[in-house]
């Protein structure tokens, strides 16, 4: 049924597992990674029929929301997609290339962030982010143990430097900061060393 093992083999083997320091915390990101099934991809553009699909099909436990190019005929259809999810357990939160400039919009996504302790990723590329929503952003998630965060090409100057100078400095838990391509500012020179 199994292999014979060497008693010297075996104490390799100890030693080896004894080095080792897996939290409760990795392995569930990693099972996050590996999960298929349970991610859902919008983009486009969005009716009230196509809001009404989404919420019908999608009522298993979704934790990847990846959404991109999002035009609205009706803005508060973003808001009550974004509702609907605020009961699931959401690990991953992607915008690509969708203003979010109107304020209904942007703090619709931060009460997804505020009822998902959960969330570990976050994508917010293109999305015309102010220094404003950055602030607000950083507010929301402070308590969560965001491990990714992509703010990428958006309108972000020094002021948002600072804030995520600040961020950083009470943060333990990011592993990964993309705030590339926001020609407002050089963040190297001018805010995060």
């Amino acid at each position: 049924i199994g292999s014979i093992i060497d008693l010297n083999d075996m104490q390799e083997i100890l030693e080896n597992i004894n080095d080792i320091n897996v939290t409760k915390d990795d392995i569930n990101y990693d099972e996050e990674e590996n999960e298929e099934n349970n991610e859902l991809f919008i983009n486009g553009l969005i009716d009230e029929e196509k809001a009404k699909n989404l919420k019908n099909e999608y009522n298993k436990n979704i934790i990847k929301l990846l959404m991109s190019e999002i035009k609205l005929k009706n803005k508060t259809i973003f808001s009550n997609i974004i509702n609907f999810f605020l009961n699931k357990d959401i690990k991953q939160f992607s915008l690509y290339d969708t203003n979010i400039n109107e304020n209904a919009l942007f703090y619709s996504i931060l009460d997804l962030f505020d009822n998902n302790f959960n969330i570990r990723k976050i994508v917010l590329h293109n999305c015309n982010l102010t220094d404003d929503h950055l602030s607000d952003l950083l507010r929301a998630i402070s308590d969560k143990r965001i491990r990714y965060l992509n703010l990428s090409k958006n309108a972000l100057t020094v002021v948002g430097a600072t804030f995520i100078s600040e961020f950083l400095l009470v943060n333990k838990t990011l592993q990964e900061l993309n705030i590339s391509y926001n020609d407002n500012v050089n963040f190297k020179a001018e805010g995060i060393k």
